[in-house]
């Protein structure tokens, strides 16, 4: 997190970070966490890169179900 709040300082962007903590091989609760993050928060993105497989669809999931929504 301090390697993106440095780089996004830099270029000018105010941005907070919240960490969550799910457990590794549960798909539901992974779902579960990025729609509640996406429900609170009008504007937000997400940074899946080198991320565990599982994530990954978590993510094809809520982008499925949020498609009328613009997520990052």
């Amino acid at each position: 997190m301090d390697k993106y709040r440095k780089l996004f300082k830099a270029r000018g962007h105010s941005v907070e970070f919240v960490p969550k903590s799910v457990t590794k091989y549960d798909l539901n609760e992974i779902v579960d966490a990025l729609t509640e993050i996406i429900e609170n928060n009008e504007d937000c993105a997400f940074g899946l890169t080198g991320g565990e497989e599982l994530y990954l669809v978590a993510m094809g999931i809520v982008f499925e179900r949020f498609k009328d929504r613009k997520i990052q």
